[in-house]
């Protein structure tokens, strides 16, 4: 590989690209290496925004470098560690770190009671409503949560039917149900208008503030949005 020395103005010519271009694309631009120029924005503690980072994320070339560092800092830095030195996003970081077969292994233990009241309710009980029984039952240090559950819940292989499942949707979405309240107020179910402006203009929020003044372009998108979901459930049937 061709060895790049950097001079002040391609640091500084470096410092005005980074944040808001695709290493791809500067290297494009400018001629260097993706990987000189990686280990120079490093260096010199350059971040990516969250708006290129969110722009790139299928696109992220992983070097040899990059993927020896990941290798080396796993088990030692956490998730946002890595992504902040990498500068990548943490959904990429993710997806690659399971591309690579890297796992923390963090015990968790359960004792034979425990287990036992999983393999008894897990038929007719959601996760959430298991984690929060053995919350009450065997308070502690570390809460029980819906994810330490379902991570057991898999482990020993108790895997729910589609009618064991449909049972304890309709147990919880019924009037009095945990569920009841939330779904007569979703948003999603209900697609009020600030639902469907943030549809149309996922993450500008100044633009979903303006297509508020507009009913009729609202109005539009959420006759698709019920089409669409229409459709989908005929396939589905």
């Amino acid at each position: 590989m061709q060895k790049f020395v950097f001079t002040a103005e391609m640091d500084a010519l470096l410092c005005e690209l980074y944040p808001h271009t695709s290493n791809k694309k500067i290297a494009e631009l400018t001629g260097w290496d993706v990987e000189a120029l990686w280990r120079r924005s490093v260096k010199l503690g350059l971040k990516k925004t969250r708006a290129c980072k969110a722009k790139t994320a299928n696109a992220t070339e992983w070097t040899e470098n990059m993927i020896s560092y990941l290798r080396h800092n796993f088990f030692t830095q956490t998730n946002r560690q890595l992504a902040d030195s990498l500068n990548v996003g943490l959904t990429v970081l993710r997806n690659k770190t399971h591309e690579l077969g890297l796992v923390r292994n963090i015990v968790d233990p359960w004792n034979a009671e425990q287990s036992a009241y999983l393999v008894a309710n897990y038929r007719s009980m959601g996760d959430v409503e298991i984690s929060e029984q053995l919350q009450q039952l065997w308070p502690g240090k570390r809460l029980w949560t819906k994810k330490r559950v379902n991570k057991k819940r898999q482990l020993l292989g108790l895997h729910r039917t589609k009618e064991q499942i449909e049972a304890i949707i309709a147990k919880h979405v019924a009037p009095g149900g945990r569920s009841f309240t939330i779904l007569q107020n979703s948003s999603s179910l209900n697609l009020c208008d600030s639902y469907v402006a943030g549809l149309i203009a996922w993450r500008d929020k100044d633009l979903q503030k303006e297509l508020l003044k507009y009913p009729d372009i609202l109005e539009v998108k959420r006759q698709e949005i019920k089409l669409s979901r229409a459709i989908k459930g005929v396939k589905n049937a």
